[in-house]
């Protein structure tokens, strides 16, 4: 079985943006973004491992964001 897609880091923009700063459940964040609760809920998790919260910093670019969040368990190429 091959891992999931991911979703595109400008989704996973949206998703942070509005758990942490609109304070939305993921249900309510995954009903808004088409996404299943469990994408969501792995994302908050990838997000608060890597130490971030909403405003992401300034400096953190995609790829940057990218790294952050997914380099940490090896599925970075």
């Amino acid at each position: 079985m091959s891992p999931r897609p991911r979703s595109d880091m400008r989704k996973i923009r949206e998703v942070l943006r509005l758990t942490f700063a609109m304070g939305l459940t993921r249900r309510q964040v995954a009903d808004a973004r088409h996404l299943v609760p469990s994408t969501v809920s792995d994302c908050i998790k990838r997000a608060q491992t890597a130490g971030l919260s909403w405003p992401l910093p300034a400096e953190l670019d995609t790829a940057a964001l990218e790294h952050r969040l997914f380099a940490s368990v090896g599925l970075m190429p």
